[in-house]
């Protein structure tokens, strides 16, 4: 895998919310240009990067309404990360072969927490 993208509308409180995760900036820039409308399809795009290991975060300056998925939807529906301890980030959890469980970034999207 290369790496994982999240867009959304608040980048700073999702880099705060990973950062308390473990994950690192790399690089943090802005991109724009003929050739990311076209390999998008979109006109005008603006879009702040922050690369974060293999997580990037996106935020838009022209992106439509927010929709939310499902864990049960089609599509990407979560990511997971290793945490030493569970109990930091959430106490609903289960245990099977480790603890796991579930919490959700500012914006809505599934992260699974894995106790290692």
């Amino acid at each position: 895998m290369r790496h994982i993208g999240i867009v959304t509308n608040n980048i700073d409180e999702m880099i705060k919310f990973y950062q308390g995760l473990g994950f690192v900036i790399i690089e943090d820039r802005i991109e724009n240009g003929y050739d990311l409308d076209r390999i998008l399809g979109l006109p005008d795009t603006i879009v702040r990067t922050v690369k974060m290991g293999e997580l990037e975060l996106l935020q838009f300056t022209n992106k439509g309404d927010k929709k939310f998925r499902n864990l049960n939807s089609n599509g990407l529906t979560h990511i997971a990360v290793n945490v030493d301890d569970i109990t930091r980030y959430t106490h609903n959890y289960k245990v099977g072969k480790t603890k796991t469980g579930f919490i959700q970034d500012p914006d809505g999207n599934y992260v699974e927490v894995v106790n290692v």
